[in-house]
């Protein structure tokens, strides 16, 4: 459900309160990273663009990286920074794809 408050639109990803909600403006969805590589080394690439308030990282069921996910940043100008520098990047060997977030 997208919903409006403090001048933001965010998603509200169910869980019922503001602290999970993804803030559509400052976020970006990132595809293309290799399954073996570890969050913490996307997180510290994603922190290239700006302060980082959460990040995600899509698994199966079993645990295994999807390899894609989800990167917030605590301004919108960080989220813009980090498509047009970051995307295309190779990290682990592979070229990751990234977007602004699109629910």
């Amino acid at each position: 459900m997208l919903a409006l408050g403090n001048d933001e639109a965010y998603v509200d990803r169910g869980y019922g309160d503001r602290a999970n909600a993804v803030h559509v403006e400052r976020s970006v969805f990132f595809s293309g990273a290799d399954f073996g590589t570890p969050s913490s080394a996307l997180l510290q690439h994603f922190e290239r663009a700006g302060d980082v308030s959460k990040f995600s990282l899509y698994t199966l069921a079993e645990g295994r990286s999807r390899g894609m996910g989800l990167c917030e940043y605590t301004k919108p100008y960080m989220a813009e920074k980090a498509v047009n520098l970051l995307s295309g990047h190779i990290v682990d060997g592979r070229p990751l794809s990234i977007d602004f977030y699109e629910p």
